[in-house]
């Protein structure tokens, strides 16, 4: 499963001895964006990097919750992008494009788009850049009025783009700076095409208001400095000024944050390996059982 909750909200564990393994769809800290509980009822995990592992061990240790199965893992969709960015910079032309920035921030009050957006965006057109932007699923769903002022102020500049669609990864694989909150997208981009993320400091989004009681840092926030640049979404002003700064220093980043994919990322390029050896193993094992007690 990737849906959280488990046995918390509509789906409840079987009475029957189901086996459940959860898979995150995002390598962001399970303890400040998730709701409390969020994954305490799964028999096993998938979990991306060391910061799952130590995150879920110390819940459990705090509230006395059964032990699970914590499997390393790593991202498939982490992956994938990292694929298909090999494939485009192999196929992209020589010649310089004009830059292109995409705007991909998390959903909830104060996102990006919702704080700033259009200033931003009003901006970066001006400075001559492409802008897409990309807004979470949820801002989509919950939030089509807000999107519709961006059709409506920037829809006839052939330099902007809405992409209301997370289905293709086109966009990430594209733009030459990612600007962001603190969405786990930023950490996709990264660690997918060792390029660096210009973070706005716009209030970010809590769901767990105990997040704290873990002790440990939030990894999605604590990365940010390391792979790319904070910057104050009171001075979008500046914001020209730290992209090209950001494209000239390419490459130190490159080699910074393909070391931190290393620490922070399971099993790099094996994990549906993985996570499908483990799956079947369980298979087996429950077959097992099964003709043992026939």
């Amino acid at each position: 499963m990737t849906l959280t909750d488990l046995n918390q909200n509509q789906i409840r564990r079987s009475p029957n001895p189901v086996h459940y393994v959860y898979v995150f769809h995002s390598m962001i800290s399970t303890h400040m964006k998730y709701l409390p509980g969020a994954f305490d009822y799964y028999d096993s995990i998938f979990c991306v990097g060391p910061h799952h592992i130590k995150e879920i061990l110390k819940r459990e240790e705090l509230h006395e919750l059964q032990p699970k199965n914590l499997v390393k893992t790593g991202n498939y969709l982490l992956e994938r992008i990292y694929s298909e960015y090999q494939k485009h910079l192999a196929e992209k032309p020589t010649v310089d494009e004009k830059t292109t920035i995409l705007i991909a921030p998390s959903w909830g009050d104060n996102n990006v788009i919702e704080n700033c957006g259009e200033d931003l965006v009003e901006l970066l057109l001006k400075e001559g850049y492409e802008v897409i932007v990309r807004p979470h699923p949820e801002t989509v769903r919950r939030f089509p009025h807000l999107l519709k002022t961006f059709t409506i102020k920037f829809g006839k500049n052939s330099a902007f783009t809405l992409e209301k669609s997370v289905a293709s990864c086109e966009s990430l694989l594209k733009s030459d700076v990612l600007i962001c909150d603190s969405s786990g997208v930023a950490l996709e981009y990264a660690f997918g095409t060792s390029r660096p993320v210009l973070f706005l400091d716009v209030p970010y989004m809590v769901r767990n208001e105990n997040y704290k009681e873990l002790d440990l840092e939030v990894f999605e926030l604590s990365i940010r400095k390391e792979i790319g640049v904070v910057a104050s979404h009171e001075n979008l002003d500046e914001i020209p000024k730290i992209i090209e700064n950001l494209k000239a220093d390419r490459m130190n980043y490159k080699k910074q944050i393909e070391k931190l994919r290393e620490q922070n990322v399971f099993a790099f390029g094996n994990s549906p390996e993985i996570g499908a050896q483990y799956i079947l193993d369980i298979i087996r094992e429950k077959k097992v059982d099964k003709e043992e007690k026939n």
